[in-house]
């Protein structure tokens, strides 16, 4: 799974071991939402000003099969902040630095990490609309985040 909500981490048996066990940052520049319906959706992409990195809660795990171990990971998304909720109704869960270190540290008790899985309300969060472009997983370029004309 790409994402994890939130809401169910700490009740789902499954999760709720990762989440006491395996917690992790996903750091990025930024990130995309689609917004519309059907085949008129529109990808926007939300970064903080200066598009400075963040780091997002997560999740991870080994799956341990026949062959070699596989690492995997899962963003961590929660209720839309005010300004994401005009585009989505959830966002990832975007963590300060000291909110980050606390996730990190394994003493930091499934309850406060529960607190710690809220939106983002920082007034530095900015989108805007980005081309299609993106849409495509063959397309990993800078060209992905040019607004959209």
């Amino acid at each position: 799974m790409i994402n994890a909500r939130s809401d169910t981490l700490a009740t789902k048996p499954a999760w709720e071991t990762l989440l006491r066990t395996h917690r992790c940052l996903i750091l990025a520049d930024g990130y995309y939402e689609w917004t519309g319906s059907g085949k008129t959706r529109t990808p926007m992409f939300f970064h903080l000003r200066g598009h400075r990195p963040f780091a997002m809660a997560g999740i991870r795990d080994v799956w341990k099969g026949e062959e070699d171990p596989l690492e995997t990971c899962a963003v961590i998304t929660t209720e839309a902040s005010p300004l994401a909720a005009r585009y989505h109704h959830r966002m990832p869960v975007i963590l300060s630095l000291d909110a980050a270190e606390e996730w990190l540290d394994e003493s930091t008790r499934t309850r406060r990490a529960v607190e710690l899985m809220s939106p983002y309300n920082g007034e530095d969060l900015e989108c805007y609309e980005v081309s299609r472009y993106v849409n495509s997983p063959a397309n990993d370029s800078p060209d992905c985040i040019t607004p959209a004309e």
